[in-house]
């Protein structure tokens, strides 16, 4: 259930929300309640928001640098524009979500889902796709440098063909074998 404190909390600071959500944590409740909360151009540099339910949330043109999303529930999210460099997004549930033009260099996406989410002109420098789900995902203009592509599918991944390669990226062999014929130019 949405919770208004939980809200007011996090936008008071993230350093408040910090402490508050680490004692929370000990206890191990219930994942926190986010779901469509607006909480767009916010900044949450910083924030643990590990396993909290951000669903169909606005978060756009926010700062999310360093934060701890790890097995956070972002479907559906927009997260167009945000910035996201050095965030956690390990186990993170990104099906549907709206990542476009958002900076995620330096970001592990460790078995998350991003099937059917839209990462249009993103930059993906620096990025590690390991184990992680690709079904339908759009990479139309992506920046890739030193990206990581570890035991992906990418057989149905939009817009292989339009990335631009800023320098090298490295596909592994479990990642060719699993995907099929995928576009030269790419």
């Amino acid at each position: 259930m949405k919770s208004k404190k939980h809200i007011e909390r996090l936008l008071t600071g993230v350093d408040q929300w910090n402490i508050w959500y680490k004692k929370r944590a000990n206890r191990r409740l219930a994942m926190i309640d986010l779901s469509g909360v607006n909480l767009a151009h916010a900044d949450l540099a910083g924030a643990e928001l590990s396993h909290i339910n951000l669903s169909q949330a606005n978060l756009e043109g926010s700062s999310l640098d360093r934060a701890n999303l790890n097995g956070a529930k972002l479907t559906g999210a927009n997260l167009t524009g945000a910035s996201l460099m050095h965030a956690k997004l390990d186990f993170t549930q990104l099906d549907g979500a709206l990542l476009v033009n958002s900076s995620l260099r330096m970001v592990d996406f460790f078995q998350a889902k991003l099937d059917n989410a839209n990462l249009e002109g993103s930059d993906a420098s620096f990025v590690i796709f390991s184990q992680s789900s690709l079904l339908a995902t759009n990479l139309t203009d992506v920046v890739l440098e030193e990206t990581v592509f570890a035991n992906v599918n990418l057989g149905t991944v939009m817009g292989l063909d339009t990335c631009i390669h800023r320098g090298p990226s490295t596909v592994d062999f479990r990642t060719l074998l699993s995907s099929g014929a995928l576009p030269l130019l790419f």
